[in-house]
């Protein structure tokens, strides 16, 4: 069960992400694995890290639990909803667009979802009130990129990602950090992989750094780095 409040612990590895993402557009998308079970944590800490610490607009992209769910976490673990904007996939809320009064702006519209990246770039698409301008937003966040696969098939999500990467690198390179577990997940994880410059390993309670040299696919350069990772 989620503690009311993150302890020091949970605090301590999201200043670690701020301490290896530093320079969020130099690194980007960065690649986490972690196990499914650890999924929703890991996605916590990360807006700790980007939202709250370091003062990062942000859009989440809801694709596995409905966007209030998150806001609910968000809101019980004392992070900072001040400048995100969700674009909720699993819900239908086309009628539904307003300022929550969390400071969350929500987008909903039923798609398919590798029309996601024109949807969010053509204002025509959702609606002219409800267009995003990712330029104004330092990172991007899908909740579970994994669960697309139930629903649209590898091919799909492959593509989706790939365009999702590239459109996030255009807009200013927003940060955007894909957490996959490789165990379960090992082709999408591959495929994730091939387009990161950078990839975080948690496992035994313990997170790895491993940063790719130059461009992707070549060596790769181990660097020695531990911490605990704190329950929620």
């Amino acid at each position: 069960m989620l503690a009311i409040v993150m302890n020091e612990k949970d605090l301590s590895l999201a200043r670690s992400f701020v301490m290896e993402i530093d320079d969020p557009r130099k690194y980007t998308p960065i690649l986490i694995d972690a196990k499914f079970t650890q999924l929703m944590r890991i996605n916590l800490i990360l807006i700790k890290a980007l939202a709250d610490i370091m003062k990062m607009r942000g859009f989440i992209i809801s694709v596995d639990r409905p966007y209030q769910y998150i806001v609910y976490l968000l809101k019980m673990h004392k992070i900072n909803t001040d400048g995100l904007t969700f674009i909720d996939v699993i819900g239908n809320f086309s009628a539904d667009r307003k300022v929550l009064t969390a400071g969350i702006n929500l987008i909903g519209e039923p798609f398919r979802i590798d029309a996601l990246p024109d949807i969010i770039t053509n204002s025509s698409g959702i609606g002219r009130s409800g267009a995003v301008d990712l330029k104004s937003y330092g990172f991007a966040l899908i909740d579970n990129i994994a669960t697309l696969i139930n629903y649209n098939g590898y091919p799909v999500v492959e593509n989706f990602l790939r365009n999702f990467v590239h459109l996030t690198s255009i807009m200013n390179n927003i940060f955007f950090p894909i957490v996959l577990d490789s165990e379960k997940y090992p082709l999408l994880y591959e495929t994730a992989k091939s387009l990161c410059k950078r990839e975080l390993k948690i496992e035994n309670y313990q997170l790895s750094v491993k940063t790719q040299v130059g461009t992707c696919g070549k060596n790769d350069e181990l660097i020695e780095h531990e911490t605990e990772l704190g329950g929620l």
